[in-house]
């Protein structure tokens, strides 16, 4: 979404525009065709998850009990590789614009 979804206060007052976009379809974003196959780590709600966020929403959006949480995610910083990359390159800093149609020659 246009906002992160971590913590309450963040979520709280986006109830209907969640229900929303999920009832469409737009969220959470997957655009892979269920119909080819099964993908691993597929962002797809399942039946169970959308109405307990409904119930949820319908509800009130009441906080619940601070001991349920889980525990917060932490994030590893800085390089995971064993060593240190031989070369980093860097990309332009000017950002580029595709156009709709035609083609887009190669650029250094």
């Amino acid at each position: 979404g246009p906002f992160v979804l971590t913590q309450y206060d963040e979520v709280v007052g986006w109830g209907e525009m969640l229900l929303e976009v999920i009832d469409e379809g737009r969220m959470p974003p997957w655009h892979a065709n269920p119909k080819v196959g099964v993908f691993t780590n597929a962002r797809r709600m399942s039946a169970e998850e959308i109405n307990a966020l409904k119930t949820w929403v319908h509800g009130g959006m009441p906080y619940g009990n601070a001991e349920d949480l889980p525990k917060p995610t932490s994030y590893v910083q800085g390089w995971q590789f064993k060593r240190e990359p031989d070369f980093v390159f860097d990309m332009h800093r000017k950002p580029f614009a595709v156009p709709e149609e035609g083609i887009v020659e190669y650029q250094y």
